[in-house]
């Protein structure tokens, strides 16, 4: 199991969002590209990069933050937020991107077809959850299904992952869902990173002790920023407990 620290962007800043609530972001003192060497120096392999402004209006924004932290050549870099093209997808794998995460254009079944056969297990697919519900277009639309009945749609394409966020628990220090979390891990035909919630180890160790085959990782973000979890330990508990 791998931690992804989180690097939310915003206007060209590291911020967090409270349950997904644009009005209640926080924005954070360190800079994209520091934020990438900070996680680095701590052992990280992966960053979970988002373009919030992107997710929300539909379009890339955040081009320069993303470079920034593509810099930092020791991590792996996952990014989502506003990838509706097929020609994003592209730019994005020709700065270094290693993994793009669709989200609102995963939804829809002609697009999700073409892009998968073209680039397969180099995608995952962001399914941003209130209750059961799949929210779109940075959160603020309900995308019409629940995440189970997407999940048998899902299972016809070939993807990396599936990146699930509870956004009732993101951003909230509030420990996550796990009851939720379980059923998830059960039902989904792709591995699972899971969202929102992940705030100190004994969550770390909670995702652990679910046995679940399909568990991947878990997001960490505001936890991270705010000094509520150490990234090394939540990396030691991963990787050692978590095999």
């Amino acid at each position: 199991m791998e931690i992804y620290p989180a690097v939310d962007l915003y206007e060209g800043k590291v911020v967090r969002l409270s349950r997904g609530e644009f009005e209640k972001r926080k924005t954070y003192e360190v800079n994209p590209g520091e934020a990438a060497r900070k996680w680095a120096d701590q052992g990280t392999r992966w960053l979970h990069v988002v373009d919030l402004e992107g997710a929300k209006s539909g379009t890339i924004k955040n081009w320069d933050a993303l470079e920034s932290v593509l810099s930092e050549r020791r991590v792996s870099v996952q990014f989502g937020g506003g990838v509706r093209q097929a020609s994003d997808v592209e730019k994005l794998f020709a700065l270094g991107v290693s993994r793009v995460i669709l989200g609102t254009r995963a939804l829809d079944p002609a697009f999700l077809k073409e892009i998968t056969k073209a680039y397969g297990e180099k995608l995952g697919l962001s399914l941003d959850l209130r209750g059961e519900q799949v929210q779109i277009e940075g959160w603020l639309k309900e995308g019409g299904s629940s995440v189970f009945e997407l999940f048998r749609e899902l299972s016809r394409v070939r993807v990396a992952c599936v990146v699930v966020t509870d956004i009732e628990r993101d951003g909230m220090l509030s420990g996550i869902n796990l009851e939720k979390m379980e059923r998830i891990l059960a039902t989904s035909p792709h591995p699972v990173i899971v969202s929102g919630g992940v705030s100190t180890l004994e969550d770390v160790r909670g995702l652990i002790s679910l046995k679940a085959p399909k568990l991947i990782g878990a997001i960490i973000g505001k936890a991270l920023y705010e000094g509520k979890i150490n990234l090394k330990e939540a990396l030691r508990v991963a990787r050692e407990e978590g095999k």
